[in-house]
């Protein structure tokens, strides 16, 4: 099948007027531009199913209109930038199937519009903040298949939109939270494949 190949051409960052960007399942390689930070109406930026490698560009916390960040499936590596926390529109964020690293950034929390977070299938190490229980908005959160530790945070509790949570495959401990049965939406909760409930080895 012919596609799109060859890197993102940084120039794209000059169109002020851009609101959606969708040029996802292609061949593309290459960086995420950090030029990107310049559009400051985008509401979608729709990454999704190319080889596209590099960090996520920090500069992107600057789009405080952008709704839909979705940079699944590419070989995107380096940490999730602290700065996505400054995107206050932003509903969807997913970077899942990718080989990110480092720890879920607490800033995220402050993400008061988000309602799907997917980062599955990376290599993110640490704890999951308790921050995350302050995205009151949120329905879908999947972080299975990283290598997250420590304990299950009680302040996921808080998610009273949440439906589907997500955490199985991961080197979590510690017991399941009493609190947990307050979320009265919730219909999908997984949590195979971690270490929870067995005593500390």
């Amino acid at each position: 099948d012919l596609q799109l190949s060859g890197p993102i051409p940084s120039q794209l960052g000059i169109l002020i007027n851009l609101q959606i960007l969708k040029i996802g399942d292609n061949g593309l390689t290459g960086p995420i531009p950090a030029s990107f930070g310049n559009l400051d109406n985008l509401i979608i930026l729709g990454l999704a199913s190319c080889s596209l490698s590099g960090h996520i560009p920090p500069e992107l916390g600057k789009l405080g209109q952008l709704q839909y960040l979705i940079l699944q499936d590419n070989q995107l590596d380096g940490p999730i930038p602290a700065e996505l926390g400054n995107c206050s529109s932003l509903a969807v964020f997913t970077a899942a199937l990718n080989n990110l690293n480092g720890s879920i950034p607490a800033e995220l929390g402050s993400l008061q519009n988000l309602q799907t977070l997917n980062l599955a299938n990376n290599t993110l190490s640490g704890e999951i903040p308790a921050q995350l229980g302050e995205m009151s908005q949120l329905v879908y959160l999947n972080l299975l298949g990283n290598q997250l530790q420590g304990g299950i945070p009680k302040s996921l509790a808080n998610l009273q939109n949440l439906q589907t949570l997500d955490l199985s495959a991961n080197k979590l401990s510690g017991g399941i939270p009493a609190e947990f049965g307050n979320m009265g939406l919730i219909n999908y909760l997984v949590l195979s494949s971690n270490k929870i409930g067995r005593a500390h080895v």
